[in-house]
């Protein structure tokens, strides 16, 4: 068109609106908000997968015998510092080796714990990824749809009123007595 840069474009851009008011107009998303919506986009991602472990699992991981294991060490070192220095904070205060080797199996009981909260999480999600295309088609075909024995199963048998019996005779077998 002949002008002299590009500047004189920006002088249509409306200073105060932040948006695209034509998308709005017309009543469609932005080209902005497509992009950033697909980009926060994942084909793994189910709603119904769990992110969190249930309370059974919970209780189950706080008898497992390594967490047991580990929690009595911490315990008797609590004790023994105890002991021997009345409070824990003396124990800190003092910097005792029991206090140190207590402070370690505390940590060590921590990480242990949160190790296996985090594989048992991650079991259960495979387990539902693994199982979820099943459980949906189930779901969709009926669970008797699945159940039943071929050698049991019979067709229902059809009726048909007057009228459309006729026609399915029509349609289903040549009838003898038409002439071209």
């Amino acid at each position: 068109m002949g002008h002299r840069d590009a500047g004189i474009f920006q002088a249509y851009i409306n200073k105060r609106i932040q948006c695209d008011v034509q998308a709005t107009f017309l009543g469609r998303p932005s080209a902005d908000a497509l992009f950033k919506s697909m980009t926060h986009m994942s084909c793994g991602v189910d709603p119904r997968a769990p992110t969190q472990l249930a309370d059974l699992e919970i209780n189950q991981l706080k008898t497992h015998l390594l967490i047991i294991e580990l929690r009595e060490r911490r315990d008797s070192l609590s004790k023994e510092a105890r002991r021997m220095h009345k409070t824990l904070k003396k124990a800190e205060a003092v910097g005792s080796k029991i206090y140190d080797l207590y402070k370690q199996a505390d940590l060590d009981l921590e990480c242990t714990k949160k190790k296996m909260k985090r594989e048992k999480l991650l079991e259960s999600r495979a387990e539902f990824f693994d199982t979820i295309e099943t459980e949906d088609a189930r779901r969709q075909l009926g669970l008797s749809a699945l159940d039943l024995d071929e050698a049991e199963w019979k067709p229902e048998p059809v009726e048909h009123s007057l009228e459309r019996k006729r026609v399915a005779q029509l349609l289903c077998e040549y009838p003898s007595d038409l002439t071209p």
